[in-house]
């Protein structure tokens, strides 16, 4: 299988690539859920976690812990950003929280 680097268009190729990796990982991470469904992923990812802790020294299970660890941060920012600070409507509040 030719590399990338084969190509005249490999550069443009591979940043469009994770561009479209990374805005696909946000809006899943952005969109809301039910209570049970993210007790459901906070458990999920725990276990995830406890079975590849030991596993750091190889890449792959390295790169899947911080796949599941960054999941976890952006959706506690976009419920954080969304759905607990106050509205611009009082500045002091918003500049505050």
């Amino acid at each position: 299988m030719p590399s990338l680097r084969a190509f005249p268009f490999g550069l443009a190729f591979r940043l469009l690539l994770w561009l479209v990796c990374v805005a696909s990982v946000i809006i899943l991470a952005s969109i809301p859920t039910s209570v049970l469904a993210q007790a459901l992923l906070g458990l999920v990812a725990v276990a995830v976690v406890l079975v590849l802790r030991g596993m750091t020294e190889s890449l792959l299970p390295r790169l899947a812990l911080l796949a599941v660890a960054s999941i976890i941060v952006l959706r506690y920012w976009f419920w954080r950003l969304l759905h607990t600070l106050p509205g611009l409507e009082d500045p002091a509040s918003f500049v505050a929280a």
